[in-house]
């Protein structure tokens, strides 16, 4: 996605305009791999200022999946925070 973490309930940020098709504005780094056949993998890569996950895509050439994932373990290896988690505040209601 091109956002931090949003709410669950919401399909883009609260201060972003609508848009006919809400979805299309956060994932338009998405969408065209998909329609090229090359394969994309989300990692982790580190938290906001605010403790919100961040992400990082990794995208290699059609048909080299072992390519990407390899990329995206050696970077998982490395990260010195790949043990820690978001605070999660949940509320039923």
């Amino acid at each position: 996605m091109s956002v931090t973490a949003i709410p669950a309930e919401r399909l883009i940020p609260a201060h972003w305009p609508p848009h006919a098709w809400d979805w299309i504005q956060c994932a338009q780094f998405l969408y065209p791999l998909n329609t090229k056949w090359n394969l994309a993998e989300t990692v982790p890569c580190g938290f906001t200022n605010a403790g919100l996950p961040v992400e990082m895509q990794i995208v290699n050439r059609r048909f080299d999946d072992p390519g990407v994932m390899q990329a995206s373990r050696a970077f998982e290896r490395i990260q010195p925070w790949a043990d820690k988690r978001p605070t999660m505040d949940c509320q039923e209601g």
